[in-house]
């Protein structure tokens, strides 16, 4: 065999040939990963990295714990995981079936929102997309999730039940942000890409709400229904359910001076949580004699700073108030434990959950809580009682204020998407719904009217409820609204 040596332009030949082949060799293992890693998705039973928004694909909230029976809770578990896994498939059919099967086990939101999302793909319907991001992680805060998503959900069920939205379905895909500002961000760039996705409900905490909504800022409407804080305000797209937190703590604070000889205070609040402070700041403007302790400081003991207040020469107080949030919820349950009933107790909103009544018993008896929302609040308002009774119909339980203002976010979206061409581009669609939000007025829900000034909610939502016994209940207590209280409802002739 001969051998010659490669002139110049036949080496130049041979490495563009092999800088090619590597390229496409690379670039066919790239293709075929992406393959791999979607195929798995859609096939096996496993979670994906990669996915932040669910639609059906991920078993995200895990409730098996609250099925007492044994055989429910597996009855349950194998339906839901059945649901999922055909839902990955894109076996929508079977994926409806199972989601309905698992919910007449146990009636919870993730699976509701799951059995519609397949029968709008199941069906073959033209469909809308909108997100819920919610902070599902910790189990602390679980409950607060699904609080919120019963409210979504409900909403969902609804127009979906008449026919969707000028006859195209509206499906809902669900995040867990973590309560967690950078998984936050991830969230709503997520959405935003998602070029069916036309708004998002969400996020939970102010402090999250806070950071995401320049994200969401002239790129895709963002409803927040459970941010109070003032810092969302004079924005474009970032709408907001309840009022600005110095509305609700003006209301506890006049129900304090008025009610209380004394005005001798401990307040607890968080301060890793703007909205915490805040609430305190506002409170305590023209309070002469109040303490305070930091929940968030490390080895934080509610006893301690009890008993510290108590003993003070100064301020000897006679109530503690709770400037409460989700992120050290159990820290003000223990504080509310710890009390034993010795201090009158106040608090914000964040505290009016199920989990205070189940863990809080006997010792949160009394304690007074300012909140945007109670069923009670709004007399002869056929539209709130309609929402509540078919509430309690669906969950078998009485909801709260997160899932009243969760389904007005998503109520506020649907009939801004009802006077909408649907022709249009997601671009179009989303600058055009942005304009119906903001415009949105007279609009008859679960908390009353509703309407916008530059984002904020115009209505002055703010009722004091109290915790008193309850021998229907299981847990034995419920939130009850102060008939007291003068101002403590709302009579909407127009709004029906």
């Amino acid at each position: 065999m001969l051998y010659r040596q490669l002139d110049r332009y036949e080496w130049i030949s041979l490495i563009i040939s092999l800088i090619l082949t590597v390229s496409i060799f690379l670039q066919v293992s790239i293709n075929l990963s992406k393959f791999s890693q979607k195929y798995f998705c859609q096939f096996e039973k496993f979670d994906c990295p990669e996915q932040i928004i669910s639609f059906g694909e991920k078993y995200l909230i895990h409730t098996d714990s609250k099925i007492k029976n044994e055989n429910n809770r597996k009855k349950f578990q194998n339906y839901k995981g059945k649901g999922i896994e055909d839902f990955r498939k894109g076996d929508y059919f079977y994926a409806a079936e199972n989601f309905n099967l698992a919910f007449q086990e146990f009636p919870e939101p993730e699976t509701l929102i799951y059995q519609n999302n397949a029968e709008a793909a199941k069906l073959e319907h033209q469909y809308i997309q909108i997100a819920v991001s919610v902070p599902i992680s910790h189990e602390k805060e679980s409950d607060i999730a699904q609080e919120i998503l019963r409210g979504v959900a409900q909403a969902q069920n609804e127009i979906n039940s008449q026919g969707g939205i000028n006859g195209k379905w509206l499906q809902v895909g669900i995040a867990d942000d973590k309560n967690d500002p950078e998984f936050a961000k991830k969230v709503a760039h997520e959405a935003i890409k998602n070029e069916k996705i036309v708004a998002m409900v969400g996020h939970n905490a102010s402090s999250i709400s806070q950071v995401v909504a320049q994200e969401y800022e002239d790129r895709l409407v963002m409803i927040t229904p459970t941010s109070y804080t003032l810092n969302l305000n004079n924005y474009d797209y970032i709408f907001k359910i309840v009022p600005n937190v110095n509305r609700l703590a003006d209301k506890l604070k006049n129900y304090f001076l008025n009610t209380q000889s004394k005005h001798n205070l401990l307040i607890c609040y968080d301060r890793q949580e703007p909205v915490s402070e805040s609430f305190k700041e506002s409170f305590a403007s023209s309070i002469e004699n109040y303490d305070r302790c930091d929940v968030s400081q490390p080895g934080f003991k509610a006893e301690k700073a009890l008993l510290e207040a108590q003993q003070s020469s100064q301020t000897h107080a006679n109530t503690l108030l709770l400037a409460a949030s989700i992120k050290n919820i159990d820290s003000f349950i223990n504080l509310v434990k710890a009390n034993q009933g010795k201090l009158t107790l106040l608090s914000s909103s964040s505290l009016y959950t199920e989990k205070t009544l189940r863990e809080g018993k006997n010792y949160a008896e009394n304690m007074v809580i300012v909140t945007p929302w109670h069923p009670d609040a709004f007399p002869k308002n056929p539209v709130v009682e309609s929402f509540v009774k078919n509430a309690q119909l669906q969950w078998k339980l009485e909801v709260n204020w997160r899932s009243a203002v969760a389904y007005d976010a998503t109520k506020v979206i649907i009939e801004g998407l009802k006077k909408i061409p649907q022709e249009l581009n997601i671009q179009e669609l989303r600058q055009q719904l942005q304009k119906q939000v903001k415009n949105t007025n007279n609009l008859c829900g679960a908390t009353g009217k509703v309407s916008f000034t530059l984002g904020k909610r115009n209505e002055p939502l703010a009722f004091i409820i109290k915790v008193v016994k309850d021998e229907k209940s299981d847990i034995g207590y419920k939130f009850q609204l102060d008939p007291s209280v003068k101002d403590n409802s709302i009579i909407e002739s127009q709004c029906y």
